[in-house]
């Protein structure tokens, strides 16, 4: 947990590729974070599902099918051959099992609203079978409903991989975490289980403050 400017992005980046750590140690899934990013994972690794869906993790021009394959393409390649139409069984069944409305398969990204994208990115996570998701600001600018949806999913999701949640919303934090890291001035200030309610008052109180 932490407001803009208190570190959260830049750990993020690191955690991702995205940016060089310049001083301490990261290690991701056992490995060293050069050792890690030199390699090309595309299954059982490292998953990240961005803060703008819209701009990082879709193309609102293409359909559901092909933004399906930006980053499973692995999974429907035969002999060099996209196998389009097992790709739309795979859709299908996404759709269905996430309970993502759309008009079809060959709806346009940009047709779904902002709760149904934020499933159908996270349901495409699940074909590369990762074992840690990082996820970020998962339910910015959603409404309650699509929130509450995104929650169910997460806490769901957990039960087959670790997630990192990075989030400016306490409320989510308490929610939906085991345990909650307060980021503060670009150093962790606090580390705090769920179920200690006295200790999220306290990291709640230092989050506002750490904000003004």
């Amino acid at each position: 947990v932490g407001g803009s400017g208190n570190g959260r992005k830049e750990l993020v980046n690191i955690l991702t590729g995205e940016l060089e750590p310049k001083e301490g140690e990261v290690s991701i899934l056992g490995e060293d974070w050069a050792a890690f990013f030199s390699q090309q994972y595309w299954n059982q690794s490292l998953s990240h599902i961005p803060e703008d869906t819209r701009l990082r993790a879709s193309c609102g021009d293409l359909d559901l099918i092909d933004n399906l394959l930006l980053t499973t393409k692995e999974v429907f390649v035969k002999g060099g051959m996209v196998q389009r139409e097992k790709v739309k069984v795979a859709l299908e069944k996404l759709l269905k099992d996430f309970d993502i409305t759309a008009t079809g398969p060959e709806a346009l990204a940009s047709t779904l609203s902002g709760g149904n994208l934020q499933k159908f990115i996270i349901a495409r996570t699940f074909l590369s079978e990762p074992k840690l998701m990082i996820v970020e600001q998962p339910t910015q600018g959603l409404d309650v409903k699509a929130t509450e949806e995104i929650w169910q999913l997460l806490l769901e999701c957990r039960e087959q991989v670790g997630v990192l949640l990075f989030t400016s919303n306490f409320s989510e934090a308490i929610n939906l975490a085991d345990r909650v890291v307060l980021l503060k001035k670009g150093k962790v200030a606090k580390v705090c289980k769920s179920g200690d309610r006295q200790g999220m008052a306290i990291l709640f109180q230092e989050m506002v403050e750490g904000q003004k």
